[in-house]
């Protein structure tokens, strides 16, 4: 049997055995997912028939996945996955044969019970088996295989993440299946805040197979998500536990709310709306997508506060720009406080989703007329000309930018 053959008939036996596996062994879903990624990766190799790595690996499978012996890490890692496939196979077709012969026993019944749990364990195990087997062979130096980009679009995994999973990976790595350390814990620390040394070092292991490298993959990061959820909460703990947590009590969901609710409301209230309006205003006649005309127009807020300062009578445009400067500290700090409850965990951010609140339209808006504001105070009224507004802005405009 070629190795083609043996991927597509593992794909097709879970398809024909569909109603048996998706009641008793929903695992297999995500296994029968894990095979087909693999196909998509393999597919350039096992259709070269003179290819040397597809010869040993139709040998391989046609002697059952039993010959340990390879002579690089890739050819080692490929079979691992090969080897975890046929394992899930064989322990799918052992419960389902035993399912035919069994009568209904009060004996055979618990005895069902139990190979059902085996069975899922087993699937479960092989699938997570062949995440590895990817996440191991894409962290190696220079990737041997001449995988089509194309057929690996990140879109394909959407089914293996969690939504705000799935949403943080394209944020920090577009469409790319491999991303990079240093990105990928940025634009964590900017959405969730940090991790503790503890949990930080232990995630980098995780996602990081080699210990020298900052090579982290798609299929590194569904495994861990898998085992720790997403966003992390304390992974050092989670590893060493057998507790699975369990349900948030009402307690806790009634007083996160008591805090989420009445900041949506504010936001509507009078108060709120007229510093919108001020803002605005402020900037009337510029083009929504004129970004550098936004900024001239802050610089000309700055001069007149530092000038407010100085004048015994402030003239109408000194009290418009004083205006403006009530409303930009308002809105940052409703902001602030947004991005505070919003890692208060999954329940806060669940809250605020289901409320569609802030919405991008209004993080837009905020990053398009006060961002441009508050550069022109650190540079013009507090007199920082010399630098980096990069460096020294507010982590609330990372923060928003990486939600968006």
């Amino acid at each position: 049997m070629s190795v083609q053959q043996f991927i597509t008939n593992s794909i097709q036996y879970l398809d024909n055995k569909t109603d048996l596996w998706k009641v008793d062994i929903p695992e297999s879903l995500a296994l029968r997912r894990h095979i087909v990624h693999f196909q998509d990766i393999m597919d350039p190799i096992v259709s070269d028939t003179k290819n040397n790595l597809n010869t040993i690996l139709n040998s391989f499978v046609s002697n059952e996945c039993k010959d340990d012996k390879s002579s690089t890490a890739q050819e080692t890692y490929v079979k691992d996955i090969l080897r975890a496939i046929h394992t899930a196979r064989k322990g799918l077709e052992k419960y389902f044969n035993d399912k035919k012969s069994e009568n209904t026993k009060l004996s055979q019944l618990l005895k069902r019970g139990a190979d059902v749990k085996a069975c899922r364990t087993t699937v479960l195990t092989q699938s997570n088996n062949i995440l590895s087997g990817l996440n191991h062979l894409f962290q190696l130096e220079h990737i041997p295989l001449k995988y089509n980009k194309s057929s690996l679009d990140v879109s394909k995994f959407e089914k293996d993440l969690a939504k705000e999973g799935y949403t943080f990976w394209k944020g920090a790595n577009g469409n790319e299946i491999i991303g990079n350390w240093d990105t990928f814990i940025s634009t964590y620390k900017n959405l969730y805040a940090n991790f503790q040394p503890l949990d930080l070092d232990y995630t980098q292991k995780l996602l990081c197979a080699n210990e020298n490298s900052k090579v982290i993959t798609i299929f590194g990061f569904i495994e861990v998500t898998r085992k720790h959820g997403f966003p992390f909460e304390s992974m050092v703990v989670h590893a060493d536990s057998t507790n699975n947590g369990g349900a948030t009590s009402e307690e806790a969901r009634a007083d996160i709310a008591k805090m989420v609710i009445p900041l949506v409301s504010e936001f509507s209230a009078p108060e709120m709306q007229a510093h919108l309006v001020a803002i605005y205003s402020w900037y009337n006649g510029i083009p929504r997508d004129d970004k550098e005309g936004y900024q001239v127009r802050a610089k000309k807020w700055g001069l007149l506060i530092k000038e407010a300062r100085q004048v015994a009578t402030k003239n109408e445009e000194h009290l418009a720009a004083e205006k403006v400067d009530s409303a930009r500290r308002a809105i940052f700090f409703f902001y602030q406080r947004f991005m505070m409850m919003w890692r208060i965990g999954p329940i806060s951010r669940d809250m605020f989703v289901t409320a569609s609140f802030p919405g991008k339209p209004r993080i837009k808006d905020f990053l398009r007329c006060v961002e441009p504001l508050d550069k022109a105070n650190l540079i013009i009224v507090i007199d920082k000309k010399d630098v980096d507004w990069n460096e020294k802005k507010p982590e609330i405009y990372s923060f928003l930018e990486k939600l968006l």
